[in-house]
């Protein structure tokens, strides 16, 4: 699919508005690196990591200086704001944008990364839709699905504010939800609401037994209602209510059954298809298949009311890939038979195979002027994050560099066999490109990246020859997307134009993620050591 991600990122970097993103006065000044802040001033820009510094030895932030980054969209950076800003329009409108915003939860079965890649049943959903909106377009037309990771409690307000366009998640559908959004058609409708314990409950012999004890949800679930209505219930008959305690909106199912079995509370609630999936992977919880808060619920996405079209075309795709379908039920299966298996790539291994690597990657972007996030995901495309990978081609290591083109005098490394040289090597090797070859000044930056990746993938002769193609054809020689792509695809095929596109996929998931997964480690830590200081 040429250019559409790519439309996307372009539209969130802002390189359309040059105005906002001056050049460099000068042939000398490097361009800004993403995630960088200078102020009003090129020269002055200083490199920032794309997640937030970690707190000092011994130092302790409040929670809600841990959960500000994820729980306010709004102050993504820069290259976010173009993407995030707000828009209600139809999908006839969406459609001519070139890009759908689709408001997921991530860390679930439904949309996670393993290793840097986008997996779960809504994102193989959301890639099912992109195709289905795409069939009969040109290429140049095609649309694209962009995921926004949200907490919970910002899914319906986000939408309602236009900063997405509809949300794709496990949407629990009730009267007060159905009042603010419009549902689309179930997804799954089989769903019963469980107690949950974990290790030292008390035994509950009825929801009776939940009077005048601590529960703990997230405020902003079905679970929350549910219980609110169930303390209805309980002051009409005298009875105390239960003690809600409210969870942080970042939690997802695998991490509220971490804190349950760890001991951090001893009850909540949850859906019964969940609990099944995970009883494997955390054993020492016990799910009361017997005591059901509300039963018969229904799943399902959720757009504007204003929306009609959208709506009804999401109707359309849902019936062919919800529960029942064949669709649906190959993808149903497909992530939820194996919860040990997903448990290690949702939140734990898939990040921290990246974060082995993040030291030389922030040591390397920082010194030449890229976001160590932009490493990674190169250094995933080209070797999936594995030091000792090998090409027939001779090139080698996390960035598949050539021994040749590292002692190169441009270059000068001769040892790329460790993965701090060998990223060495790779990252200077594109440094050198940006600067040798893309350095005009009415280059936006994230072309430059753009162009430097091609240029690394097919050698820079090539990418140069192609420039000047496009300029006689009448094409922006300084602009990748639907300009140099188009030429580069017709004149090479996919693989250079799908190289460019991939890594910039990777660098957004990872933009996107990192910032959520080192929250909830901190509120992880920060939570078992409140339950460790009120243990006599």
């Amino acid at each position: 699919m040429i250019g559409s991600m790519l439309v996307v990122f372009l539209a969130i970097f802002g390189c359309a508005d040059r105005d906002k993103h001056p050049p460099a006065e000068n042939s000398d000044q490097r361009p800004l690196p993403l995630g960088s802040s200078s102020a009003g001033d090129p020269a002055k820009a200083t490199t920032e990591v794309a997640v937030r510094p970690r707190a000092k030895t011994g130092e302790q932030r409040s929670t809600e200086e841990i959960l500000a980054p994820v729980e306010n969209p709004e102050i993504l950076s820069q290259e976010f704001e173009k993407i995030w800003e707000p828009w209600t329009g139809d999908l006839p409108g969406m459609l001519q944008r070139r890009y759908l915003r689709a408001l997921v939860t991530t860390g679930t079965y439904l949309f996670y990364h393993e290793n840097g890649h986008p997996k779960g049943l809504v994102w193989e959903q959301l890639q099912d839709l992109q195709k289905d909106l795409n069939q009969g377009r040109k290429t140049s037309k095609f649309v694209t699905i962009l995921p926004i990771p949200v907490p919970r409690d910002r899914l319906i307000p986000d939408l309602l504010e236009g900063h997405g366009d509809f949300i794709a998640t496990d949407l629990s559908v009730t009267p007060a939800r159905a009042a603010q959004v419009e549902f689309t058609i179930p997804w799954r409708s089989d769903v019963t609401e469980i107690v949950v314990t974990g290790p030292g409950a008390p035994d509950l012999e009825s929801l009776d037994s939940l009077s005048g004890r601590k529960v703990a949800v997230r405020l902003s679930s079905s679970y929350d209602e549910h219980l609110q209505a169930l303390n209805e219930k309980f002051r009409e008959q005298g009875l105390s209510p239960v003690r809600i305690h409210a969870l942080s909106e970042i939690l997802e199912t695998d991490d509220v059954l971490d804190m349950l079995a760890a001991g951090v509370f001893q009850t909540t609630i949850m859906d019964d298809y969940k609990i099944r999936f995970w009883a494997e992977a955390f054993p020492a919880v016990t799910p009361r298949y017997d005591l059901a808060l509300d039963g018969n619920n229904q799943l399902a996405w959720a757009t504007r009311p204003e929306n009609p079209e959208l709506t009804s075309r999401l109707n359309r795709f849902l019936k062919k890939h919800r529960k029942g379908s064949l669709l649906g039920n190959i993808l149903i299966r497909k992530y939820l038979t194996d919860a040990p298996k997903l448990a290690r790539a949702i939140s734990r291994e898939g990040i921290q195979q990246v974060q082995q690597f993040q030291a030389i990657f922030e040591k390397y972007g920082t010194q030449y002027g890229y976001d160590w996030l932009q490493i990674a995901a190169q250094a995933y495309q080209e070797s999936e994050l594995n030091p000792t990978a090998q090409n027939r081609s001779g090139a080698t290591g996390l960035m598949q560099i050539r021994p040749s083109t590292a002692r190169d005098k441009n270059v000068g490394i001769h040892d790329i066999s460790e993965p701090q040289s060998n990223v060495h090597a790779g990252v200077k090797y594109m440094r050198f490109l940006a600067d040798r070859y893309f350095n005009d000044e009415k280059m936006h930056p994230m072309d430059q990246w753009m162009f430097t990746l091609a240029a690394y993938n097919a050698g820079p002769a090539r990418i140069q020859k192609l420039r000047r193609e496009a300029h006689k054809r009448g094409l922006d020689q300084n602009r990748w997307v639907d300009n140099v792509e188009t030429v580069t695809a017709h004149r090479m095929g996919s693989e250079t134009v799908r190289y460019v596109t991939d890594i910039a996929k990777y660098f957004l998931g990872y933009k996107l993620s990192f910032e959520r997964y080192l929250a909830l480690q901190e509120l992880r830590a920060r939570e078992n050591s409140d339950r460790v200081q009120r243990e006599p």
